[in-house]
């Protein structure tokens, strides 16, 4: 062999390792990023899944606790006013400071300064 010659075997074996290694890479990456997207779906689904089985068990304590005979009638008498028969029903009527007359719009309408508005555009001088 010569001192500035190129060795045949040498690029032989790069002609085929290059290759060799991209596929290796390819054959490991490919998956490793495939596996990590699966479980994060894994993750979120799971966590999806604490969720809605704490929702699904609210749900049917509600449930049950919405057909006890003393619920309803608490729900009739608070969110409908119904009453028993023979029970009277009263509505309190609230009780607050006396409502004066409604101010008139030129009342309501005021400048900057606090000066009233003028109700109609004063004409163009010519």
């Amino acid at each position: 062999m010569s001192a500035g010659g190129t060795r045949p075997h040498a690029l032989v074996l790069g002609a085929f390792a290059l290759p060799g290694i991209a596929v290796l890479l390819f054959a490991l990456v490919f998956p490793a990023g495939t596996w990590w997207r699966q479980r994060e779906a894994i993750d979120r689904e799971s966590r999806r899944l604490v969720l809605l089985r704490e929702q699904n068990r609210a749900l049917k304590e509600e449930l049950r606790r919405l057909q006890r005979p003393e619920e309803i009638e608490r729900i009739a008498r608070e969110q409908y006013r119904m009453v028993r028969p023979g029970e009277e029903a009263w509505v309190p009527v609230p009780v607050g400071p006396p409502l004066g007359p409604e101010p008139s719009r030129r009342d309501a309408r005021r400048d900057e300064r606090g000066e009233p508005e003028p109700t109609s555009p004063a004409p163009p001088t010519p």
